[in-house]
């Protein structure tokens, strides 16, 4: 069903509910008003909560990133370490050390940049969504409110 079909239902029950005389509330069934925002809870889009998973996963993709660049830096400062003893390739071997660094360093910052450009597509998206529901829920309150100024009036 249709989140706008749900709010249509939730301002039908609360329209159709008794009225407590001169005081302008209304009693409204708390098992059919429950059932009707657990099908507004169950219409929500995926992207929320695919959002939620992909701020998890941004934060895990980083951190394995970063994991990654230290195991790379620490391959190349071993491997260094190891060929300073020898004279004639010390110096292929801090050339190489720093090549296998700055290659380490560039991956992990293009493994960030990509997962943050990933977030922010994705957040992007999700704030539509959150857009478009703010206004139709302010859309069903001005309608509500309009319903009690009716009602009242």
């Amino acid at each position: 069903m249709e989140i706008f079909e749900l709010f249509d239902n939730l301002e039908e029950l609360i329209a159709e509910a008794g009225r407590i005389p001169l005081t302008g509330k209304v009693v409204v069934n708390e098992d059919e008003l429950i059932e009707v925002i657990e099908q507004i809870r169950n219409s929500l889009p995926d992207e929320l909560r695919q959002a939620r998973w992909v701020l998890k996963e941004r934060k895990r993709i980083i951190a394995d990133a970063e994991n990654e660049a230290r195991e790379i830096v620490q391959q190349a400062k071993d491997y260094t370490a190891k060929l300073v003893d020898e004279n004639e390739i010390t110096k292929l071997a801090r050339q190489q050390a720093e090549e296998i660094l700055l290659k380490a360093q560039e991956e992990a910052r293009e493994i960030r940049l990509g997962s943050h450009a990933y977030a922010e597509r994705v957040l992007v998206k999700v704030e539509e969504v959150l857009d478009n529901l703010t206004e139709s829920v302010q859309r069903g309150r001005a309608e509500l409110k309009k319903d009690e100024e009716r009602a009242q009036g």
